[in-house]
């Protein structure tokens, strides 16, 4: 939605539109895939926001939701840093979103109207690296592809048919 990340885009030779995702300028049935990456989280209307996303889906695509994932440390983190940064004066939902847990996410996206769900979990090393101080990068890509990744990481993958 924002006017700089259109201009950015374009600058780079993509096609795009500035639209809000809770209601989209598009016809029915468009596309293959629809990703979402840290949008549906930032507002009240998330349902009709993944709705949406299924209406510009083609019959037989995919759509890809990822939402900050509450039961990741990554998550509270970043939720005491914009405390720390900010104070109290923003509204948490708006700044970093809501984050919801496997079972919550998957209920929502049933709302929704999506169909074959399925939901993974995933923490990208980056933020890790930043809290290393980008000193043990060893660490971030084993963190990354253990346990505590497949179980507690930052984002919550929703894919799902139409």
């Amino acid at each position: 939605i924002s006017p700089e990340a259109v201009s950015y885009s374009m600058l780079r030779g993509l096609d795009v539109i500035q639209a809000d995702c809770r209601k989209l300028p598009l016809p029915d049935n468009s596309f293959d895939i629809v990703f979402s990456l840290g949008v549906v989280e930032h507002f009240d209307e998330t349902i009709q926001a993944i709705k949406e996303h299924l209406r510009v889906c083609k019959p037989d695509g995919k759509a890809v939701i990822i939402v900050p994932h509450y039961t990741s440390l990554s998550y509270f983190g970043a939720v005491l840093w914009k405390h720390v940064r900010w104070g109290l004066k923003y509204d948490m939902i708006t700044a970093i979103g809501k984050a919801y847990t496997k079972n919550r996410f998957r209920k929502i996206l049933i709302n929704a109207g999506c169909k074959n769900i399925k939901i993974l979990t995933y923490f990208g090393s980056a933020p890790f690296k930043v809290l290393t101080g980008k000193l043990n990068k060893r660490l971030a890509y084993s963190i990354e592809n253990s346990g505590y990744s497949k179980n507690f990481g930052h984002l919550l993958f929703g894919i799902s048919t139409k």
